[in-house]
């Protein structure tokens, strides 16, 4: 009997508790809700963000492209220009947007080819690289990296670029990449580090048309 009064006199604590407390527990609750929901629109907000930025550089892109072939030399450069101009500001956003601005924008820079244009666009490639945020743009990065840093006559830093992109066990031009490191350490007279480089290709991507040029290289350097 003792037993049923006790529960019963807790039952009436927890309801007149709720009773009391009703305003704030519905406040709490309100405020729980509109957080989720906030959360729930900026997440939609934030991937239609992306989604329009990553449109911005492939119209870019497109634009840039587009019947390139039958420009002349005015024609081209107003075509860099204009593309340098709505790149920069989209390259400093954050995340995949940023990144192909960035990796965009970089190709600009080399497609002028001058010694200027190309010291920008190895500065950009680097900064992907560094950033290190995808695991296809980095070695791609550093590749054209080493690029730019060979047309510059930059041998040491081209080598550096082409020995951290071959790196990359996936990377698409990995055998490219180990082709051109050897053909620069021959350029800077280094035979032993060439022919490294060569049996390293040869190694590692045995039926690649560039491996069969590394053979041939081996070969002249015996």
């Amino acid at each position: 009997m003792s037993e049923d009064i006790e529960k019963e006199t807790i039952d009436v604590s927890v309801e007149n508790l709720i009773v009391r407390y009703r305003v704030a527990l519905v406040a709490i609750l309100g405020a729980a809700v509109v957080v989720l929901l906030g959360l729930l629109v900026g997440i939609v907000v934030r991937g239609k963000s992306i989604e329009k930025g990553i449109e911005r550089v492939e119209d870019i892109e497109f634009f840039l492209t587009k019947d390139a072939a039958s420009l002349d030399a005015d024609g081209v450069q107003k075509r860099l220009d204009d593309a340098e101009s709505k790149l920069v500001p989209l390259s400093s956003k954050s995340g995949i947007v940023g990144l192909r601005a960035s990796m965009l924008l970089a190709d600009v820079y080399m497609m002028r080819g001058d010694n200027d244009s190309l010291g920008k666009a190895r500065s950009v490639f680097l900064s992907v690289a560094s950033s290190g945020k995808s695991s296809y743009a980095v070695p791609l990065a550093l590749y054209n990296a080493a690029v730019c840093s060979e047309r510059l006559g930059d041998l040491d830093g081209a080598v550096s670029g082409f020995e951290k992109a071959a790196d990359f066990d996936e990377f698409v031009f990995g055998d490219h990449s180990l082709f051109s490191l050897g053909r620069i350490y021959e350029a800077k007279g280094d035979a032993d580090n060439a022919a490294k480089a060569y049996q390293r290709l040869c190694d590692a991507h045995p039926s690649s048309s560039w491996a069969n040029l590394a053979k041939s290289r081996l070969i002249s350097l015996r």
